[in-house]
């Protein structure tokens, strides 16, 4: 039989179709999850935890960081009031990650910070320098910090051993970094490395979401592979096409969108409606309609093995992604509108 002819064909564009359809509903599954539970600042703190240590978690304790915001579950909370929503870029990490120092420290590295950005490359200490050596000079025994303010002032003694000594700021400044601050000093340099190992940590946590997501649509809307195929099969042709080219369609406005704009819960809600439109129809492409289902059925499906494991292949299926399906369903919409197209040119000849 030809992949042209109307049975076969029709059968596996109602098939393409319908998994675009159901990767699509996926997709605005996890985008709602998303957005209700800010899985993606939950997957940036672990693998700050993993590449960076215990020391990491610090930026996350409440009233520690007045400049990192992440929101809390649901989005009805923001732990910070002000500042960046992690993941942050480079410069955000940095400061962030210096500003869990010691307090002493956080003042060192601020007047360091300052004295690069008012000298040229060497320089005698500004009056203001000056004034924090006497500070950590005058540090009382016992009091908060004394140790550190100790330890900072050795060590600035060593790139400052005289009076009038020149500096250079930006040079004690990666010093101070390096002796009492090294997770800094390594995501400086190990930042690119990082952003990989987030990326790769959050596809991971998508394809795990997209798998659970797929299968809960699977069991709860009655659609193992089995009665996907047996339905696909009774598709009439143009049905099969109208279905193709509207999950396609809405495919490409997905596709073209700004994807840094998070959509509210409604605009969500309005693009699953297109989508459920596909796979609600009387004649739907899908197995049962989504108007016949009856929750009686999902006691009985719940102990059939052949139906949770036609589930857990559906599931497989839309894991493949809404890009694929949507390339399938264009290869098989010009497989056969190809010849077709063809057929008066060769009859004219």
């Amino acid at each position: 039989m030809s992949i042209t002819s109307v049975p076969l064909y029709s059968t596996l564009l109602a098939m393409a179709a319908t998994f675009l359809a159901l990767s699509l509903l996926v997709q605005v599954f996890q985008e709602l999850y998303k957005y209700m539970t800010s899985s993606r600042s939950r997957a940036y703190k672990n693998a700050l935890i993993d590449f960076l240590g215990p020391h990491a978690e610090q930026l996350f304790r409440p009233g520690v960081i007045p400049d990192l915001q992440v929101r809390g579950p649901f989005q009805f909370l923001r732990r910070r009031p002000t500042g960046h929503l992690a993941p942050m870029d480079k410069d955000d990490l940095l400061v962030a990650l210096e500003r869990t120092a010691a307090p002493w420290l956080q003042r060192a590295i601020s007047a360091l910070r300052l004295e690069a950005s008012i000298q040229k490359a060497s320089a005698e200490p500004s009056p203001a320098f000056r004034a924090l050596l006497d500070q950590l000079t005058a540090s009382v025994p016992g009091s908060p910090g004394h140790a550190t303010a100790l330890d900072v002032k050795q060590f600035l003694d060593e790139w400052i051993p005289a009076p009038a000594a020149k500096f250079d700021a930006t040079a004690v400044q990666l010093a101070l970094r390096q002796r009492f601050l090294p997770s800094v000093v390594r995501a400086q340099e190990s930042f690119t490395q990082l952003s990989k190992n987030f990326d790769h940590a959050y596809r991971r946590r998508n394809l795990r979401q997209t798998v659970i997501f797929g299968f809960l649509l699977a069991f709860f809307s009655q659609q193992p592979l089995v009665e996907i195929y047996r339905a696909a099969k009774k598709v009439p042709l143009d049905q099969a096409v109208a279905a193709a080219q509207q999950a396609q369609a809405i495919y490409q406005q997905e596709s073209t969108r700004d994807t840094s704009l998070v959509r509210t819960p409604e605009q969500l809600a309005k693009v699953g409606k297109e989508l459920t439109g596909i796979l609600a129809q009387p004649d739907s492409v899908v197995g049962t309609p989504w108007s016949d289902l009856t929750v009686g059925k999902l006691g009985e499906h719940a102990t059939s093995l052949s139906y949770l494991f036609g589930c857990a292949l559906t599931a497989l299926l839309i894991a493949f992604g809404a890009p694929l399906w949507n390339d399938l369903t264009g290869a098989i919409l010009r497989l056969y509108q190809g010849p077709t197209q063809q057929r008066p040119r060769e009859n004219a000849s």
